[in-house]
């Protein structure tokens, strides 16, 4: 007989990929949330566990893992993501470690109050399965020399005075993120003008200061480097000040204004300056 021939066709497919999500610690008590990636026709998968804890949904992809008691005395689970609808082609999986840890001590301190020229020193703690944190802030200051220095200055901003308060939270690193937060009450530096720079004649004999203080405090102290006298004293913002030989001679006269009763803050002070002509 002549030979007969006849054909079949072969169809290749890329077998699935899967991810089951790196390693990662939780603290015992929390649940793990996972995210494993499966590439391939269908794109569908299932959870598994080598422990006793369990899944909110174990066909999907994006779950939270609860970890049993089984878990927490072994101190990790084992959960494996195993691809499903794969045509022809075998179930492929992958495995990620959830390690359980003690959750570490952490003391971001007591509430505190400071000002926009006045840092506020924290001291922070983190203790047990780590001893490193960082800080963050709900307003716009800035943490010096940087936000993981456990004891490092909070410099507010000026819209941390507008607010009048934020947020100062120390969040543990290295391990499962324990956090902890203070209030920090953030006042604005008083504002301090000793008023304009002012001229006389040498036949003067006195001027009126024009000096303000204003914000957290209303008072302020004066102070010269010439050698006469305020009246009624150099508390009062418009005293006089007497001008004496001696301050016509040198020519100049200069006057600081300083803010006192300044809570926390640091004192603000201004400059005038007398010509004496």
């Amino acid at each position: 007989c002549t030979a007969a021939s006849d054909t079949m066709q072969i169809t290749y497919t890329n077998p699935p990929w899967v991810f089951a999500g790196n390693n990662k610690y939780i603290c015992i008590g929390d649940n793990a949330p996972v995210n494993g990636i499966v590439l391939s026709a269908s794109g569908t998968g299932s959870w598994d566990t080598d422990g006793d804890g369990s899944f909110a949904d174990a066909s999907s992809l994006s779950t939270v893992y609860t970890p049993g008691t089984g878990d927490i005395t072994a101190g990790y689970a084992d959960l494996i993501l195993t691809s499903t609808g794969n045509g022809t082609c075998n179930p492929v999986s992958d495995t990620m470690r959830i390690l359980l840890v003690v959750p570490p001590t952490v003391t971001a301190g007591s509430d505190q109050t400071a000002c926009t020229n006045t840092p506020a020193i924290l001291n922070g703690s983190v203790s047990g399965t780590s001893t490193t944190g960082v800080w963050t802030s709900s307003g716009t200051g800035t943490f010096l020399p940087d936000s993981t220095t456990l004891n490092a200055t909070y410099q507010p901003s000026s819209a941390d005075a507008t607010a009048g308060s934020v947020t100062l939270t120390l969040t543990s690193t290295n391990s499962c993120q324990v956090s902890d937060n203070l209030t920090l009450t953030v006042l604005a530096a008083p504002v301090v003008n000793a008023g304009a720079d002012q001229v006389v004649c040498a036949d003067a004999t006195q001027i009126t200061l024009n000096g303000s203080v204003s914000g957290i405090t209303t008072t302020g102290i004066w102070s010269t480097n010439g050698t006469g006298s305020f009246d009624p004293g150099n508390t009062t913002m418009n005293a006089v000040y007497y001008i004496t030989p001696a301050d016509s001679l040198a020519g100049t006269v200069q006057f600081t204004l300083t803010s006192t009763n300044n809570d926390v803050c640091n004192a603000v002070n201004d400059v005038m300056i007398l010509h004496i002509t």
